[in-house]
């Protein structure tokens, strides 16, 4: 399915479904056999309460291998065993109410029966400040006690767009050959995802930084959560804590 979103290493914050018979297709990939896979759906939002979505989801032939179309507004799940090494998709799709289809937002996560990591997680500072018009950095660091071996992480932040305007990501504690390994990155009117894949490190630090300009509007004391919606490490869940961008 050419324009399926990749889901790297395997989630996406804020799905969107613009209107009327619109899917959203997303592709992720297994690397070897899992016990159990999760597709998930979850967070939607949608202008008419009406408004429902199902969820369906393929192999690499394009054959439907799982599906749910639960009651308006309550999670869709597909749970699947035994999947073996390949490309999957996923279709969030749209099920119209009697007048139509108004545009949705949702939250879309493929689990695995990777175990999470003992102990690790990812933290954004809460004393990240800056001036109307600014770019600041806002560092995703990594608490990662050990002994195990970090190979990918991903982290979606939710901030105020009245404050906050995303512009990217940037290197931080990786070298450039890690860095240039796989790194993508979505970014909307609030929210802003990065994932990574194919490096290896065993330290604490900071992995990337987010980067952010300050409104010009903004005023002296204003404040913006950075509130971590999905946190992971090597394709499973980890603890995240939110920070805080401050306008000195």
């Amino acid at each position: 399915i050419a324009r399926a979103f990749p889901l790297v290493p395997y989630r996406r914050v804020n799905g969107y479904v613009w209107n009327e018979c619109t899917s959203d297709y997303f592709a992720f990939v297994l690397g070897a056999t899992h016990e159990s896979v999760r597709v998930h759906v979850s967070h939607q939002r949608m202008w008419d309460r009406a408004d429902d979505i199902a969820l369906h989801v393929y192999d690499a032939s394009g054959t439907r291998i799982g599906s749910s179309d639960n009651d308006v507004l309550e999670d869709e799940t597909v749970e699947l065993n035994n999947l073996g090494a390949g490309v999957y998709y996923a279709r969030v799709i749209p099920q119209k109410s009697t007048w139509g289809m108004d545009p949705g937002q949702y939250c879309i996560v493929v689990e695995t029966d990777v175990a999470p990591l003992p102990s690790a997680e990812l933290t954004v500072p809460s004393n990240v400040r800056g001036i109307p018009g600014e770019t600041i950095l806002a560092p995703v660091i990594l608490d990662n006690p050990g002994p195990d071996a970090i190979s990918s992480a991903a982290i979606g932040v939710q901030f105020d767009p009245d404050l906050l305007e995303a512009l990217g990501v940037s290197n931080a504690g990786l070298t450039l050959r890690q860095w240039n390994a796989q790194i993508q990155y979505a970014r909307s009117e609030n929210t802003i995802s990065v994932s990574m894949d194919n490096f290896s490190t065993v330290q604490s630090g900071e992995l990337l930084n987010l980067i952010f300009k300050i409104q010009p509007g903004a005023s002296v004391g204003d404040a913006s959560a950075l509130r971590v919606l999905v946190s992971m490490l090597n394709g499973a869940a980890v603890p995240g804590t939110d920070g805080l961008v401050t306008v000195d």
